[in-house]
Formats: C-alpha cells, structure tokens, sequence
C-alpha cells in the first residue's frame, strides 16, 4: 500500500498497516493518488517495483513515479489545484479534474490527449466508464458524463443539495455512486437515473468505492467507514477513530480488504468479515481475518469445527460437498467432514474468486488468471486470452461445469468464449450476442451433450443458448439476476419483484411454446426490486435482498424429481408424479424432458395432458417416420432450425426426405436445387410446384422452373411410383422401423 499527504511524503505500508518507509518527497501536498489498473490488478497497487501510480498535487502537478521512488514524468496539469485523479479501465490513460473547473485526459506517459470541459466550479471526483469510452465528472452539485472522443452532447444532472465531493463508477454493474456534502450517497445508472439514496448521514460523505468485483461498496465519512452491498444497503458500520474525514478508499484485487486516508494524517485497514457461506448441511462463517466457524449437520445432529488460518481469508466457497478457503498465499480444499486433512495449494497471486461445479472448480487470481482445479488440488487447465490481463476476470462474467468453462472478457464483451474444463482450449464455437453480457452461467449435472448457457446482458434480457449450437433464445425482459439450480438444468431469474422459475429452458429449441407453460412465478412484497439470487439448490431459491439479509423461496418440489426420474428413464414413473401433481407447467416441462430425448409415446400424453392437440398430431406424424434420422431431421424443423434438419437428412443419404420436407415448407428454389444437383426427383419437384401454382391460380415466373419445365417431361404416374418407391425404399432400410414404445414395468 502506498499514500501522500499533506506533509508532502510518499509513504510505503505493509497489509498489515505497518510502515514500510518513504518512497519520496513531492514538491507539494497531495491531493490524490491512484495506481493503473494493470498494475496488478488492484486499486492499491500490487505489481512490481517499476508498476507506476500517479499523484495530484496541490499546486496543479501531476508527478507519474514508479513504486522505487523514481519520478518519471510531472506535468502541469491544472492552474490551482490538481484535485482529483482516476485511471481508465485498461490503466493507458488517467484523466485529472482542477480547482479551475477543467478535466483533462493524458496518456499513460503524461502527454495531454484532450480538454473535455472548461470553466465552472472545481471538479471534485471523475470516474471512467467500464468501457473507457466515457469519463464522469462533479463540478459543485451537478454531475456530468461525456464522451472522451467529444462526440455528442454532455450529459448532466443535479446529484445532490451541495458540492458532490466523491464518485466512483461501477466497472461491473455500470452504477455510478456519488457522496456529498449533503450528506448523503445515491446510485445512478450510467445514464442518471436514480437507484437508491442513502439515509442522512451524520457527517458529510468525503469518499467512495466499489470493490473490484462491483458486489460491495464503501462509503467514508468523518471517523467512520460503511460496507454497503451493490444495492447501496447498509450491511456495516465500522467506526475509525482519530482517522479524522476519510479523504480516499481503495480495496485490494482480491475484495477483502479496504484501506482508507483520513484527513487527520492517519491510514486505517479494514477486513470484511461476517462472511457465510453454505451447502447440504455446511455453514461456514468468516469469524476473524483468519478463522472460520464451521456448523456441520448430517443425521446425527449439529456439530462444531473451527478452522484456523496462518494468514488472512480472503475468499471462500462452499458447493457440491466441498469447501475451499484462499488465504493471500494458499488454497485449502475440504471435503465435508474430513476438516482436518485438507488438501493445500500454493497460488502466486491474489485470489480474486472461486466458481465450483460437482467435479471441479475455478480459482482466478491476480497472476495466472482463471486456473481449472479438481478437488485433490490438481491444476487441470490454465486457458489463456490474448490481450486479457489476468486480474480483469469478472466473477459474473465467468461459469463451470464438469466440461465447459464459460468466460466473457472485457475486450469482446458481447461473445461467450466456450472453452473445455480439461484442456483449456476452444470447445466449440463462441457463442455471439449483439449487446454487452453482465452475467454468464452453465447448467450443472447431465453431459456435454445437453450442457446449457445463459446469458443476462446490459440491458436486462435473460437469454439461454446450448454450448454446442451457438444460437440464443430470450427467455425474459427486466431481469436483474439468474443461476441454474445446483443439480438440474433449471433457471431462475429475478425480475420486477418476483422469482421466475423456468423448469426445462432447453425447451425453447424443441418446442418454443412450451417454455412459457413449463414456467412458475413466484410474487411476495417480501423479494424486494433489488433482490439478487445467490443460491438455488434442490426447490430453494435464495436471495439477497436489498436490506442485505438472505431470504429462501421455496419454488417447488416436483420438477426436480421430474427432471432425476427422465435422467434414469423411468417414463412410466414421469407420467405418474405428473398425474399426481395435476400442474400443467409439470406436464409442459416432461413434454419437453421426452422431446429430448426423443421418448414419442411419454411426449404425447403430456402434449395431451395440456390440451396441445396439433403438437399430439405432430407426435403421432413422427411416430409412422421409418428413420431415426428422419425424426431427427422432423424434430430440428419443428424447432425452427430447417436447416439443421436438412443436413441431417442429406447426410443419412435421405435425399427424397430432403427434398419432401422442403417442398412441404414451399422452399421450392431449395428443392429444385437439390433435385438437379443430385440427379433425381426433378420432374417430381416441377410437377408439385405446377400443381401448387395452379390451385393458387399463378402461373410460373422464376427463371430456373421455367428453364427446366421446358425440358422435363413431367408424368403424374411415373412421379407417384418414384415417390412409392422411396418410402418402401426408406422403410426396408438397415435398421429402419417405426418408432416402438418402451415397455412399462407393472407397478
């Protein structure tokens, strides 16, 4: 860590708060100091000795140093004081805000790249955007965003009644906090719009900032340091007396620590603590720095560990029969009820989250970015992104399950990278979206084949997609969270005050209708707008809600049953626990679960059982098709993917098939096209579309069937025994045969 002063001192500290020595001495007071943010990740600074930080000075300097001491550049900057200070994103720029009312924008190495607002009051606080496209600034009480290229009109707005003194921008959510004199702190949106306010505060509100993963926030006032959550509610208030007003926050890269500058001279640290986290019966609490409290509860009742750390916690996790604890130097990976034989693994940087899934789980960290574990501590992969530091992984932009890592990096915001857990390397392609992604997850449970993807992006549309296709389908508007149940390829999401459960999402690429049936919502004046998931396991959905207090929604028991029953084929047992439950979103969902998995006869009594008699008459139509491609090929048109469809068919050499299903569908250039291209079926395709252009009472007008028609005999008789000829010819084929039911085990 390291600080300024008025005293004019460039001081080095410890973690632990203790004086390390001075680096320098400035030619005046400082105002505020900020290190790039690739220089290792972290607010505070954590590279190596020639990582450079810059510093605001009182009489209108900016002096760029390196953590040695040696000054590399000092620029004049402002006329008057130099009186804030921030980095961009990719840590290439810093803009700098002047007592005379100016915000200026200079490259890394200190040459002055714009002016972007002239006159005014003085500027207080700026803050970039998450894409560094934009730079917000506080001049008196008004606060406004504009454009570093200079392209449009600034935005502006009153924040609060009194100078704005403090602000920081979200690099994850997109929120802007804003402190003032008024002594108050508010979330906007990154256009202005108002979130939340806080209560007035005892004193004014002299510095904010969002923890590098944008789930927490701190707010420092005189003698005092508040830990918020997103949402801006107070979880915490810790008092710092003899600190003085804290004039500037920072936390680590790795979210658990936050350092703050008081007015009266004096540095504070502070540990998040109080941190719970749980699975199946575990509950571990973050006690102190470096001890956890475990309650462990299996069928002999509650018992007790505590678990004590040589260095401080700074992450923990618990799924899947698993908990992993990251102190600074090491990991620690429990097995539930073996706490004191844990397996240990050195890491080189600071741990910035962890992901678990049932087989593996994900560390990042500030040095070897996102590493691919087992639970015996072995590395399995360390994939690599070109041009992504290793720090610059957002813990809701990256997902695991036991074959799939999904990651969405800050340099293609809008694509999915899918990659393979083992290898590390592309599985697939990636999957593209048209606009920024906020959020990624992955089903859990079940293979590869039917791994599921969801995607939330910036604009709050809840979109899901299989890993292997590349397609999305939106789900849901106004969506502010979503995770996949522990176990089953179910999704909740959280939208406008309710809990939405959809109980077989991959429905929408076999039957599109039937997502909207398989779907429960759950509304209560309890889910606040601000509530979050963090947990969904077996029927419970828990929340975060805007007081900071979790809160269960039990969404239900049987679709989860159902979903455990199709996995092991107990079709007959499906039908029953459906008939039993008499809930048609439960019908909808195993209509869905036997679509999957090709499974007609249990499809079309669930159709059935919600009244879909054109989807029943599609299932008895599938049934009389000889092929499994042929079902194949009718199921993928019925998805919508004709395409998909064609290529299955063409592939079995099931060229009348493919030529039937687009005259069906009225693609008749497709058909003419593959019927020359493979030589048969020519005349077949001229005499339906006459045929068809008769009833219709047109007549012929496309160059290519009137080139052909020309020179094609066409013989009405001599087409329909061609066409008797492929179905008995497709019928007698190696293993062709109507679809047959499985046999019911009598109960």
């Amino acid at each position: 860590m390291i600080s300024a002063g008025d005293d004019c001192q460039v001081q080095r500290w410890s973690s632990n708060a203790e004086p390390l020595g001075r680096i320098e001495t400035l030619p005046a007071p400082a105002c505020a100091l900020a290190f790039p943010a690739s220089s290792g990740g972290g607010q505070a600074g954590a590279g190596s000795a020639d990582d450079i930080f810059a510093v605001a000075l009182a009489d209108g300097k900016v002096v760029i140093m390196n953590r040695s001491g040696r000054v590399e550049k000092t620029v004049q900057a402002h006329q008057g004081a130099a009186t804030c200070l921030a980095w961009d994103p990719d840590g290439l720029a810093f803009a700098t805000g002047g007592e005379e009312g100016e915000v200026k924008v200079w490259s890394r190495a200190g040459m002055l790249r714009a002016t972007i607002h002239r006159g005014g009051d003085a500027v207080h606080a700026v803050a970039w955007s998450p894409d560094g496209a934009r730079l917000a600034y506080a001049t008196g009480s008004t606060v406004m965003i504009s454009s570093v290229e200079g392209a449009g009109q600034p935005l502006s707005w009153k924040a609060h009644d009194g100078v704005v003194l403090a602000m920081a921008w979200n690099g994850v959510t997109g929120r802007i906090v804003t402190g003032g004199e008024d002594c108050r702190f508010k979330i906007w949106d990154g256009m202005g719009a108002p979130l939340a306010k806080s209560t007035e505060l005892t004193h004014v509100v002299t510095s904010v900032a969002w923890a590098p993963q944008g789930d927490r926030l701190a707010v420092g006032t005189y003698g005092a340091v508040l830990l918020c959550d997103a949402t801006g509610s107070v979880l915490h208030k810790q008092r710092a007396a003899g600190v003085g007003s804290l004039q500037a926050l920072s936390w680590t890269a790795d979210g658990s620590m936050v350092a703050g500058a008081g007015g009266a001279g004096r540095v504070c640290l502070g540990q998040v603590v109080e941190v719970t986290v749980q699975d199946r019966g575990v509950i571990a609490t973050l006690e102190d720095p470096s001890r956890v409290q475990l309650v462990h509860i299996d069928d002999d009742g509650a018992a007790e560990e505590e678990l004590q750390f040589r260095e401080s916690v700074v992450a923990m996790s618990a799924g899947h029969g698993h908990l992993v604890v990251a102190t600074r130097t090491q990991l620690y990976i429990y097995t539930a009820g073996q706490w004191q034989s844990p397996h240990i693994v050195d890491v080189k940087g600071s741990i910035l989250f962890l992901i678990q899934a049932e087989k593996c789980f994900v560390a990042a960290d500030s040095v070897m970015g996102l590493r691919v574990m087992s639970y015996d501590g072995r590395l399995l992969s360390n994939p690599k992104f070109p041009g992504v530091g290793p720090a610059q992984f957002v813990r809701r932009c990256v997902a695991v399950s036991n074959d799939t890592l999904a990651v969405v990096t800050r340099k293609r915001p809008s694509t999915v990278e899918i990659l393979d857990t083992m290898t590390g390397r592309p599985a697939g392609q990636a999957v593209e979206h048209t606009a920024a992604i906020a959020e990624v997850g992955l089903s859990q449970g079940g293979g590869a084949a039917h791994r599921a993807l969801s995607v939330l992006d910036q604009g709050g549309d809840l979109l899901v997609g299989m890993v292997n296709r590349g397609r999305l389908v939106r789900l849901a508007s106004v969506v502010s969270s979503a995770s996949w149940n522990a176990d089953r390829a179910i999704l909740a999401a959280t939208t406008d005050g309710s809990v939405e459960v959809w109980w077989h999402p991959l429905s929408a690429f076999l039957d599109r209708d039937l997502v909207d049936v398989a779907r429960t919502s759950k509304a209560d004046t309890v889910i606040g707008r601000q509530a979050r998931i963090v947990g969904f396991k077996g029927s419970r959905v828990t929340l975060a809600g805007g007081d900071g207090v979790p809160q269960e929604v039990e969404v239900g028991p049987f679709a989860g049953r159902l979903h455990a029953l199709a996995a092991g084929g107990k079709w007959g047992e499906c039908t029953r626990l459906c008939r039993f439950a008499k809930d048609p979103s439960l019908w909808a969902t195993l209509a869905g679960l036997a679509l999957a998995e090709r499974e007609l006869s249990t499809a079309e009594s669930a159709y059935g059982a919600i009244q879909q008699a054109d989807r029943v008459e599609f299932i008895q139509h599938l049934r009389e098709v000889p092929t499994e491609e042929g079902r194949a090929a009718e199921l993928s048109v019925f998805a919508g993917e004709f395409e998909v469809g064609e290529e299955i068919l063409l592939r079995a050499g099931l060229v009348w098939r493919a030529l039937d299903l687009n005259m069906a569908m009225f693609r008749w250039p497709r058909a003419l096209e593959l019927a020359v291209q493979h030589k048969t079926h020519v005349d077949t395709v001229l005499l339906r579309r006459a045929e068809y252009l008769a009833a219709a009472g047109l007549e012929e007008s496309d160059a290519k069937f009137l080139q052909y028609g020309g020179k094609v005999p066409l013989d009405k008789e001599a087409v329909e025994s061609k066409v008797r000829q492929e179905y008995e010819a497709e019928a007698s084929r190696e293993g062709a045969r109507k679809y047959q039911p499985p046999p019911v085990a009598a109960v």
